[in-house]
C-alpha cells in the first residue's frame, strides 16, 4: 500500500460483500471486513491479530477502491448514561446499541461547554470556545476559524449538512465547507420564542438527508452531518411516541431519535453505501434531568450535562466491540475522523486524534476542560470552569469544588477541603491551561444586522452580552450553586 507522510494514498479498507445493515434494518449478518489504513498520525494502526482473523475467516483481499465516506450524527442534549450500551437498563435504543456492538464506545467523552452552538463550534473545528470565539449561543464562529467541513472539502469531498435547531442555523457561522447546509426554519412562525426552542423535529431532518442521498449523483465521497435536536426541549415527540413512554418523555425522545438513525443507516445500506461509511454518533452535551438541582443544562459543569456519548463505527467493522476506558474529549472527534479517513488535520487544534486508542495502543492521558459564562452572562452569577483527569473533577467557582469519581461517580460529595492539596494542585494545572487559551483567544465575528434583526424578532437580545468582566479565576461573589432555585 503506498503511503506518504504516514497516510494512505488513497486510505484502502478491506470489505465484505454483506452490508453492515440491511434494507429493512436489521443485521445483515456476519461481517469479516477488516480496516487496513494506516492513515496520518496512525503508525502501526492494524493489530496483528485482526490480520491474521482476517486471514482464518478466508476473506478476499479485494479492497473498496475508494476513501471511506463520513457520516457525523450529532443528537442534541443526549447524556451518556441513557444509552443502553452504557448501561441504561430501561433504554430503547436498538440502533445506537448496534452501532456500539458493531463499533468502538468511547466509556467517558467530555464536552468542553453544556450549551449547544458553542458546543458545536468545539466538535466542528477541534478547539476550545476561548479559542474559537463562541461562548455562548446567538453569537457567530469568525471565518478565520478552519472547520471541519472545510478539510474534507478541500480533500475532495462532498459536503452536507442538515440540522435541526435554529441556534446552529447557518447565519452563526457553521455553515462554512458544506456544499449543503439544511437548515429550515421559518422565524416568522416563531415570534417571540426563545430561539434556543426553536427546532424542526427529527423525522423532517431524516427525510431531508435521505432525500440528498437518494438524489446525490457524485462520485466523491461524501462528509455528512447529520444534527437532531429532539432531547432538548420543548419535547415534540410524535403522540404514537408519546403513548409508548408514559411519564418518560425524555427516554421517548431518544428512543424516538434511535428510530430515525436505524432508518437512515438502512437507507445507506440499501445504496451499497454502509460498508465503507465511517459512523461517527455523538452528543454536544448533556441534560441535568434533576441531578444536582438542574432540570435542563447549561448553568453547571457535572457530569450530567458534560458526559457526553462517542460511538464510531469502522467500515467494514473493524475493531467491532472495542471499548476505549480513557478520558476523551468532544474536541478530539475531529482529528480522529480526519485519521481515519485519510484526511490530514489542521495544526494547532485543541484535539487530537484518538486512532491509535481505536487501534488498542492507548495514549497518554490527557485532562478535559469544560466551562461555561451562562450563570454569568444571564443570571449575574459566577462563570464556571472545570478540568478532569482520569478520576477526579475540580470545579473552579467561587466556593471551588473537588470530586473523587472512582468513588462518587455521580460528583455528589465534593472533598475540596478535606482534599486541599489535590485542589490545588488541579487549580493550578486549570489555571495554566486558561491562561494559555486566553492568549490566543478569538472574539465571535460580528452579528450581522439582518441576524440581529431576525433575533430581536424572537425576543432575543442580537448576540451574546460581552465578556468584559469574566475573569479567572472567578472572584467571591454569586456562586451559581446558590442560585439554582432561580
Amino acid at each position: 500500500m503506498a503511503r506518504l507522510n504516514g497516510q494512505c494514498n488513497p486510505p484502502k479498507f478491506q470489505t465484505d460483500p454483506l452490508p453492515a445493515v440491511a434494507p429493512d434494518g436489521a443485521p445483515a449478518g456476519p461481517r469479516a471486513g477488516r480496516f487496513f489504513c494506516y492513515p496520518l498520525g496512525m503508525p502501526r494502526f492494524v493489530p496483528v491479530l485482526m490480520v491474521l482473523l482476517g486471514a482464518l475467516s478466508g476473506f478476499g483481499a479485494e479492497a473498496a477502491g475508494s476513501r471511506p465516506n463520513v457520516l457525523l450524527i450529532s443528537i442534541d442534549t443526549l447524556r451518556a448514561d441513557r444509552v443502553g450500551a452504557y448501561g441504561y437498563r430501561r433504554a430503547a435504543t436498538p440502533n445506537l446499541d448496534r452501532l456500539a456492538r458493531e463499533g468502538v464506545l468511547f466509556e467517558r467523552v467530555i464536552t468542553p461547554v453544556p450549551l449547544t452552538l458553542p458546543a458545536h463550534a468545539s466538535l466542528l473545528t477541534s478547539l476550545y470556545p476561548p479559542r474559537h470565539g463562541v461562548r455562548d449561543n446567538g453569537e457567530v464562529l469568525g471565518g478565520s476559524v478552519p472547520t471541519l467541513a472545510e478539510q474534507f472539502h478541500g480533500a475532495g469531498y462532498e459536503t452536507a449538512a442538515f440540522v435541526g435547531a435554529f441556534v446552529l442555523d447557518r447565519r452563526f457561522g457553521l455553515g462554512r465547507g458544506f456544499d449543503v447546509y439544511w437548515s429550515d426554519f421559518r422565524l416568522h412562525q416563531f415570534a417571540g420564542a426563545d430561539p434556543g426552542e426553536v427546532q424542526v423535529r427529527g423525522d423532517r431532518v431524516e427525510a431531508a438527508a435521505e432525500q440528498w442521498l437518494r438524489k446525490r449523483k457524485s462520485a466523491a465521497p461524501f462528509f455528512l452531518f447529520l444534527h437532531f435536536f429532539d432531547l432538548h426541549g420543548p419535547y415534540l415527540l410524535p403522540a404514537a411516541w408519546r403513548g409508548k413512554f408514559p411519564g418518560r418523555v425524555y427516554d421517548g425522545e431518544l428512543a424516538y431519535v434511535d428510530d430515525l438513525i436505524g432508518r437512515f443507516l438502512a437507507a445507506l445500506a440499501g445504496r451499497g453505501l454502509a460498508n465503507n461509511t465511517l459512523v461517527v454518533a455523538t452528543s454536544d452535551h448533556g441534560e441535568g434531568l434533576g441531578d444536582h438541582g438542574e432540570r435542563n443544562h447549561g448553568f453547571f459543569v457535572y457530569l450530567s450535562t458534560t458526559r457526553v456519548p462517542l460511538l464510531v463505527r469502522l467500515p467494514g467493522g473493524a475493531r467491532a466491540g472495542t471499548r476505549v476506558r480513557g478520558l476523551a474529549r468532544l474536541v478530539d472527534i475531529g482529528p480522529t475522523i480526519c485519521a481515519l479517513a485519510g484526511v490530514p488535520p489542521k495544526t494547532g487544534l485543541d484535539g487530537r486524534s484518538l486512532a491509535d486508542e481505536i487501534a488498542g495502543r492507548p495514549l497518554a492521558a490527557v485532562p478535559a476542560y469544560s466551562e461555561t459564562l451562562y450563570p454569568f452572562r444571564h443570571f449575574h452569577s459566577s462563570p464556571l470552569y472545570a478540568l478532569r483527569d482520569q478520576s477526579r473533577t475540580y470545579i473552579q467557582a467561587p466556593r471551588p469544588e473537588l470530586y473523587d469519581l472512582a468513588q462518587d461517580p455521580g460528583e455528589t460529595r465534593d472533598r475540596a477541603a478535606e482534599q486541599n492539596a489535590v485542589a490545588a494542585s488541579l487549580r493550578g494545572q486549570l489555571t495554566k491551561l486558561v491562561a494559555a487559551m486566553q492568549q490566543a483567544a478569538r472574539p465571535p465575528a460580528p452579528v450581522a444586522a439582518q441576524v440581529a434583526q431576525q433575533l430581536r424578532s424572537l425576543g432575543y437580545a442580537a448576540g451574546a452580552s460581552s465578556m468584559r468582566g469574566v475573569v479567572f479565576p472567578p472572584p467571591a461573589g454569586a456562586d451559581p450553586k446558590d442560585r439554582i432555585a432561580l
